[in-house]
């Protein structure tokens, strides 16, 4: 009917178009662009809004910062301003399942305790761009990530044709949960693909903005939002993208995933008490942070971005450990070596958030392992601090990694480790001579801080923070 409408002199309009042109004003452009040349019968032929040669931008050492973050995470805290805050007080997230868990009531003699992010079930689907047909079969995964990666991206003080014109990359960190189960209980729907595959939690996001730079989920375990990170750093040192979207999320929406599962180290009253003697496991924990990167030399709308760097990050395997879900400190020394390469680290004042899940492997592993690798370059005058996010918040799995550079960030930024939960007595196979671990909020004026994050099958990843001030 357009084409009719048009008359015989327009140009031949592809039977793809609202696919390849799905605004008014993109077809408009398009129309009024081919009008006079008739032998250009294909939509798009050039590359959008500079996007062309972004992707072959030669290799650099750029200098990456963090432009912005956001967050919603257990205690109630749905911004960063209100986790920083809660990182100066020694309150406990601990507590019982929330009532809009799926199925609770089976469960209901056998649940754990854990760190819950309230209020998940909520969400404004026509701020997002979603129908509420779809947004009924969508993991709440995919809904909370939608929405803490648009706020971040606020924070940045992108606007939309930025957005569209710069190049943004998107990498999350996230993998399988129940809510296929939880779907296979609805009636059958257009959207249920979309709703339940990991790949959709990135792809969702670069829909909805009109994104263009790289886009991909990445499933490592435990260590799949630091290695998302550290995809996305690299892809900016490429020159693959001109910013980055880096985050993880672990909602846990059926009642199934706080039940003691054989296989998981679940501790049983639900507390992770990394380094103490009695560590059994860890406690599981639910949240979603995001990072969003950006390099200095493209940082061309002026976004006064703050004096943190990404100076480096870095990502392995195991190989053959003693079992496929046994630390390997040998490849933990490696990675950590790996991220420091950039780094310029002789008489600074460094710390590290740890992985620290709280077992009793795992906690010496680490512990010795960053020892073995950092005790030569820090201040010899100040010890190497220790910091556990998993003690406060749980752990929080898909999300975890993003969530220790969101911890270290603070603590460069406002000068003050925060305190590490359950530490009462520390476990005997620690060397803990040379190492401060935090049992109260600490001034630690640091100018650097590494963030370790491991996945169970055995993808290991590193990536160091420093500051400027």
């Amino acid at each position: 009917s357009l084409q009719e409408a048009l008359g015989p002199t327009a140009p031949r309009l592809p039977h793809t178009l609202i696919f390849s042109l799905p605004t008014v004003r993109a077809i408009a452009e398009f129309v009024n662009k081919h009008a006079v040349d008739h032998t250009d019968r294909h939509v798009m032929t050039k590359p959008q809004s500079g996007m062309g040669d972004t992707c072959q931008q030669s290799p650099s050492r750029d200098v990456i910062r963090m432009a912005a973050t956001s967050c919603a995470t257990p205690g109630g805290c749905t911004s960063v301003v209100g986790f920083w805050t809660a990182l100066f007080h020694s309150a406990d997230t601990l507590c019982t399942p929330p009532a809009s868990r799926c199925e609770l009531r089976l469960f209901n003699d056998n649940i754990l305790s854990g760190h819950f992010v309230f209020g998940a079930e909520l969400f404004d689907h026509t701020q997002c761009s979603m129908s509420a047909a779809e947004v009924k079969v969508t993991d709440p995964n995919q809904r909370l990530l939608l929405e803490v990666g648009l706020e971040s991206l606020v924070g940045a003080k992108y606007q939309a044709a930025m957005l569209s014109q710069g190049g943004t990359g998107v990498f999350i960190g996230f993998g399988q949960t129940p809510w296929m189960a939880v779907q296979q209980q609805l009636p059958p729907s257009v959207f249920s693909g979309h709703g339940v595959v990991a790949s959709a939690s990135a792809g969702r996001i670069s829909f909805t903005l009109g994104l263009q730079g790289p886009c991909l989920a990445v499933d490592t375990a435990c260590s799949s939002s630091l290695v998302a990170l550290h995809t996305a750093y690299h892809c900016l040192q490429m020159g693959s993208c001109l910013s980055a979207l880096a985050a993880g999320v672990s909602l846990h929406p059926h009642a199934s995933s706080w039940v003691s599962t054989p296989g998981l180290p679940l501790a049983p009253n639900g507390c992770s008490k990394t380094f103490d003697a009695a560590a059994d496991g860890y406690g599981r924990g639910e949240a979603c942070f995001v990072v969003v990167l950006q390099t200095v030399s493209t940082d061309l709308h002026g976004l006064h971005l703050n004096d943190l760097r990404l100076c480096g990050a870095a990502a392995n395997q195991d190989g053959r450990s003693a079992s496929f879900s046994a630390p390997s400190g040998q490849a933990q020394q490696s990675v950590v070596r790996a991220a420091l390469q950039a780094v310029t680290m002789e008489s600074q004042k460094h710390g590290v958030e740890t992985h620290g899940t709280g077992t009793a492997l795992g906690d010496p592993v680490e512990v010795e392992a960053l020892q073995t690798v950092l005790s030569c370059g820090c201040a010899r005058d100040a010890p190497l601090v220790l910091g556990a996010l998993k003690t406060r918040i749980g752990h929080t799995e898909f999300a975890a990694g993003c969530a220790g550079v969101c911890r270290a960030a603070f603590a460069l930024q406002h000068m003050h480790h925060s305190l590490n939960l359950h530490l009462q007595i520390p476990n005997p196979y620690l060397e803990v001579d040379a190492v401060l671990l935090p049992v109260q909020v600490t001034s630690a004026a640091m100018q650097s801080m590494g963030v370790s994050s491991f996945g169970f099958t055995g993808t290991n990843t590193h990536a160091v923070l420093q500051t400027d001030s």
